[in-house]
């Protein structure tokens, strides 16, 4: 049986696709209804769409806009055209168009049947236009396209203008006012022409308009002429206002007159373009609005809203919108899948159980024939009924066809031909069953086939390819249809073209031999690579255009050079495979580790021992034995990668050329040709994905060497074969990490850090972690007799950080505070011994765990205590301080030294204050030596250094304090006052010496500086209470008889003062002054401590009389003066001219010119001295300041 007589409906028959919204002659319209199948996803489609708009019948209704959506050849327009029809109740061949869907029951739901003729009979306009063939080019632009275009079909429809919007508000203007028809004929009677043949040309009739318009619409011709030309510039059309246009024409019509505007592909014609989406909401929100469902917008569209919106949403509100077009229909593939099967796949009883018959016997055949790899799921035959129903096709190109229609015309179509709904699934499968109609059954229809059904409407981009391969003559035929499948599925990301997939998208026949068809489809993509048709990445062959075969070929002369590739296959495992930097030994211990290839360290060396070396198959001496005695020697774990074959290496390349390739030209590539380069950027992901998938598998079985042995871990995962080989490492190179027992951690170091009673010399066997502290005590002892260099905190991070430890810096600081805390060893910090107890706690914390510190912090063994230098220290503290009783543990003993050394240093610092107040205390320097002594000892922190020094400075310390003590007793007893009395009774006695000639006075003095002047006078201290008390004594008897004269001399002068003033003119006014200053003489001698301030107070008290005699003197011959001034002569009496004026005389003391006693033995020193003081009493006559000098003694 053929082919072509398998089928209910002629496959020959004239079929036209889904014909153009455009066409609308009788008898595609009468074929559309007679054909058009209404599926189960249709019956569910037309209930609700008619339901929606019945509920505008008769009452307002703002919910007027329907979404109609689906991918490319599903039936949208074919859809959009059934629905116009019958909302128009169009006649068609004599009877109504519901009647080709009632008549054939293929609409049976009564309510739907009731609410299509509800719909239709009502009257209404129905506008079906596809936007991109009635969009102007001029308004492709601009927020208002959508109402530009909507407005266009609208006065066409109404046969005003398209073209011109403003032409056809003054055509409107017109016919409302009655004279448009008027207009028309006077027009053609001026012109000559139609106006609706000219009326485009606007320009080039305004004469003739102007004169129309005078001429029936009683204009003048200025008013006219300023109409034509401004019309076109004043012209603005907003949502608003159209849609108060189309409610002002429903107004002319009957009452639920309806207008449908039914726009086809606006869904592409939008786009991404939000401004659109805008202008079309604001459309429907205002014919909603306005029109209260009397206008209804239906659009088509490939995406549903939710998705048409999605990329808009984050920059614009289109709720409105969702709520208008609230009614939405998805069309899917199982819906065009159902047309195609019962318009052209129909079958005939008898062809029905011939295929039964004909799969029961081929249906395993079948089931081995066709398998798909890697692929999304493929829909193959399931049963009897699934091979009636779509043979010769196979399930799986149903849905395959609808992605291949919607990638070519992404991708690959010419123009808008594709999309206009010349060809949908109905027609690929019609067209591809022709091609098969000679053919027996068995025959399949491989997916090539399609190609056939497409090629007129591919672009030339693509089909230039498949021409020039068809008309090459290097290829074969089946070479050109394996070329022809590649494209088909180029931009279908499903289907993947590997070998399996390419073999059963190849099958023509059900006995077809797949690996013969396999074996022959592998030799044409050989073929089709030598041509540089396609290219293989992986195992995935794809369709290379003319302009990605240059590329290919430019990315084919880059270089890889075999390091880069030894790079590539480290930076793959250790950044993607095996990323560990550190092997995870356990929570606490992690291990740096080299990373090698071949040999060569990948990123930084991190340790000089520990490590993992990947062996490529490229590398020389792999050889069992060979990598068995090289893993012996060190610790590194060897990874021989298995053999493989020449993928893995083409695979890299291809990689590092690509990528090179798209560092050079991705920014060209970009600008010219994106699609290109995204494609690349994609192939490049893709070959990493399979290049890394590769290195796991190599990973899985490659032979592991650790230690002269091959490990026995296949079949797991990488990494856990990789850590499994370092674990087993780290066990041989960190063999010592065992001796850490327990973890410590910050709060085990911190808490080791307090003084204990007794120092222990001995380390406890039991104690935790004895090992490692044994370890540490004996390093320390290696490092401080073989090195002169210091050792510190990081001296021993250094070596315990290392193998074969591996501590972790905690470990380290919790030995080394433990071997601190119980006397073990010597802590130093910037020279200065650190002592538990003395040093806070905090700064030992810090210098122990803190990285700034490491290499200041000076580590050392702690030197065992002689028992000698321990007596020596004990006998200080008890001479010194009193102590009776002394702590075992050094540490404490030398924080319990100096607590009481500083309040030592204090007490005698307070002691040292009395040489401030008076510097000739005796014992000063017996106080400096014993606080110099404390401080030089307290220098000493380390227990080893502080009882030598004490023990080598005993006799030091014994005799200062010998000198000390006495010296205490002085300063903090009487003694120190009765010894500042007797430097008090020296001062005066001192003060006074030349006028002491009492010989009695003098001795006892003599006495008391004999004992002043020694330089530790404590044991003749007692002497010097009763020397003071007899001195005192003599020396006030001494002042009594020294101010008897000089009382007297007081009373003299004050008498001469006194009479001096009796005479004067001034006596009230200085009577008092003068009596108080000489009483104040008197108490003054009265009170005098020492002779010397009794005797001058003689010279004192002449000083005050010659200064007083002045000044009364002065005062006088003022007050003279103004006297005499006050006395006025008797008028008209001529009065003799008198002055009065008091003599001055100067007082001159007789003391004063003879200002110091002197002995006189002779005549001549009497002359002599007479001689002298006729000289000065004669200078002192001389000056001429005084009418005379007044001698007073």
């Amino acid at each position: 049986m053929r082919i072509y007589d398998i089928f209910e409906h002629r496959i020959g028959r004239e079929y036209k696709g889904v014909i153009n919204v455009g066409q609308d002659d009788l008898a595609n319209v009468k074929q559309e209804l007679k054909e058009y199948v209404v599926t189960r996803e249709l019956q569910r489609h037309f209930r609700e769409f008619f339901r929606s708009y019945t509920q505008s019948i008769g009452k307002p209704y703002e919910k007027m806009g329907v979404w109609i959506s689906g991918f490319f050849g599903s039936g949208k327009s074919h859809l959009l055209k059934i629905l116009s029809y019958l909302l128009e109740n169009r006649m068609v061949d004599g009877k109504p168009a519901i009647s080709y869907f009632t008549d054939t029951g293929k609409i049976a739901d009564a309510t739907v049947v009731a609410d299509i003729q509800k719909a239709g009979s009502v009257p209404s306009d129905i506008i079906l236009f596809n936007i991109g063939a009635k969009a102007d080019t001029s308004t492709l632009v601009g927020q208002d396209t959508i109402t530009s275009v909507f407005l266009r079909v609208f006065n066409e429809h109404l046969g005003y203008c398209a073209s011109m919007p403003f032409l056809a508000d003054m055509e409107r203007t017109l016919n409302e006012k009655g004279k448009y028809e008027a207009f028309k004929q006077k027009f053609e009677e001026i012109e000559g022409q139609p106006w609706a043949k000219v009326r485009d040309e606007y320009y080039y009739i305004q004469d003739a308009l102007v004169k129309t318009l005078v001429s029936i619409d009683n204009m003048s011709e200025s008013a006219a002429r300023n109409l034509v030309e401004s019309i076109s510039e004043t012209y603005e059309m907003s949502t608003e206002r159209f849609a108060k246009l189309v409610k002002a024409y429903l107004d002319t019509k009957e009452k639920d007159h309806h207008l449908v505007f039914m726009a086809d592909e606006v869904g592409q014609f939008i786009s991404e373009n939000s401004q659109m989406m805008l202008n079309l909401q604001n459309i429907s929100e205002d014919l909603g609005r306005i029109c209260r469902g009397q206008a209804w917008v239906v659009v088509t569209s490939q995406q549903d809203m939710g998705k048409a919106l999605e990329h808009m949403k984050q920059r614009n509100d289109f709720s409105r919108i969702q709520d208008r077009f609230q009614t939405r229909l998805t069309l899917t593939a199982a819906n065009a899948d159902e047309v195609v099967r019962k318009r052209v796949l129909q079958k005939t009883d008898t062809a029905d159980s011939s295929l039964s018959i004909f799969y029961g016997q081929h249906e395993v055949l079948l089931r081995n024939l066709l398998s798909f790899k890697n692929a999304a799921t493929m829909h193959l035959y399931s049963s009897p009924a699934s091979f009636v129903s779509d043979y010769p096709f196979i399930p799986y190109q149903f849905e395959l066809m609808g992605r291949v229609l919607t990638a070519i015309r992404e991708n690959a179509a010419i123009g808008l031909n594709l999309s206009s709904g010349e060809r949908s699934q109905l027609a690929l499968f019609m067209k591809s069953a022709i091609a098969l109609k000679e053919e027996r059954i068995g025959v399949l229809a491989p997916v090539p086939l399609f190609y056939e059904a497409l090629k007129e409407f591919v672009d030339s981009i693509h089909a230039t390819v498949i021409n020039r391969a068809e008309e090459g003559g290097v290829l074969e035929k089946f070479d050109v249809e394996v070329l022809k499948l590649l494209f088909l599925i180029k931009y279908i990301k499903e289907i993947p073209g590997n070998v399996d997939n390419l073999t059963t998208m190849m099958v023509s026949r059900v006995d077809e031999d797949r690996l013969t068809l396999s074996k022959k489809v592998v030799a044409s993509l050989e073929r089709l690579i030598r041509e540089t048709l396609i290219l293989r990445t992986g195992d995935v062959y794809s369709f290379l255009t003319n302009e990605e075969q240059d590329i290919n070929r430019a990315i084919n002369n880059e270089i890889a050079e075999l390091g880069e590739i030894n790079t590539y296959i480290a930076q793959e495992i250790f950044e993607g495979i095996y990323r560990e930097r550190r092997y995870r030994h356990s929570a606490r211990y992690n291990f740096d580790f080299n990373r090698m290839v071949d040999g060569n360290i990948y990123g930084m060396a991190s340790n000089e021992q520990l490590g993992i070396n990947i062996l490529t198959p490229y590398t020389e001496d792999r050889d069992d034995q060979a990598l068995r005695m090289q893993t012996s020697q060190n610790h590194v774990v060897l990874v021989n990668l298995p053999p493989s074959d020449d993928r893995l290496v083409d695979e890299i390349s291809r990689t590092i050329k690509l990528n090179k390739y798209l560092q050079k030209h991705g920014v060209d590539l970009g600008r010219n040709n994106p699609g290109i380069k995204g494609a690349k950027e994609a192939e490049l992901e893709s070959i990493k994905a399979r290049v890394k998938g590769m290195l796991k598998d190599a990973l899985r079985y490659a032979d592991i060497y650790v230690r002269g042995d091959k490990l026995n871990i296949a079949g797991r995962e990488p990494a856990d074969r990789l850590n499994e080989a370092l674990g087993r490492q780290v066990q041989n190179l960190y063999a010592r990490l065992q001796d850490m027992q327990t973890a410590p951690s910050q709060n085990d170091v911190e808490s080791l850090l307090v003084p204990r009673m007794q120092t222990q010399f001995e380390l406890d066997v039991e104690a935790p972690n004895a090992a490692a502290l044994a370890d540490v005590i004996h390093t320390l002892g290696l490092l401080g007799r073989q090195s002169m260099v210091r050792t510190t905190l990081k001296t021993l991070l250094d070596r315990y950080m290392r193998a074969p430890y591996g501590f972790v810096p905690l470990d380290v600081q919790w030995l080394v505070a433990y071997l601190f805390a119980y006397g073990k060893i010597n802590l130093t910090y910037n020279n200065q011994a650190l002592a538990l107890g003395q040093t806070p706690k905090t700064e030992l914390i810090n210098y122990l765990t803190r990285n700034e510190h490491r290499d200041k912090l000076v580590i050392d063994l702690r030197l065992e205590v002689p028992q000698n230098h321990k007596l020596a220290g004990e006998s200080f503290m008890r001479k010194w301080f009193g102590t009776t009783s002394f702590p075992g543990n050094e540490d404490q003993f030398i924080k319990e030294f100096r607590e009481k050394a500083e309040r030592k240093k204090s007490a005698l610092s307070a002691l040292e204050r009395h040489y401030d107040i008076q510097s000739l205390l005796p014992g000063k320097p017996a106080l400096e030596h014993a606080q110099s002594l404390l401080v030089k000892t307290l220098r000493h922190n380390r227990a080893s250094d502080f009882f030598r020094h004490v023990f080598e400075t005993q006799e030091e310390w014994e005799q200062a304090l010998d000198r000390l003590t006495p010296v205490e007793s002085f300063l903090g007893g009487d003694q120190r006052s009765i010894y500042e009395k007797a430097l008090r009774y020296r001062d005066l006695h001192v003060q006074s010496h030349a006028y002491i000639t009492d010989r009695h006075v003098i001795g006892k003095m003599a006495e008391i500086e004999t004992i002043l002047e020694k330089e530790a006078p404590y044991a003749e201290m007692y002497k010097l209470p009763p020397l003071l008390e007899a001195y005192g004594n003599l020396h006030v008897q001494l002042l009594e008889r020294e101010s008897t004269p000089v009382r007297e001399r007081i009373e003299a002068d004050r008498k001469l003062v006194l009479d001096t003033l009796e005479a004067s003119l001034v006596k009230e006014e200085m009577q008092d002054g003068v009596i108080s200053k000489f009483q104040d003489l008197v108490h003054r001698v009265e009170h005098g401590k020492s002779v010397y301030e009794i005797r001058n107070l003689a010279h004192e008290s002449d000083a005050v009389k010659i200064n007083l005699i002045n000044e009364i003197n002065h005062k006088t011959a003022q007050a003279m003066a103004q006297k005499a001034k006050a006395e006025k002569p008797v008028e008209g009496k001529q009065q003799p001219s008198r002055v009065f004026r008091q003599p001055v005389f100067k007082p001159v003391s007789l003391r004063a010119l003879v200002s110091a006693s002197t002995t006189l033995r002779t005549a001549e020193q009497v002359e002599e001295y007479v001689s002298q003081l006729r000289a000065r009493l004669l200078e002192q006559l001389d000056n001429g300041d005084a009418d005379g000098i007044n001698i007073v003694l």
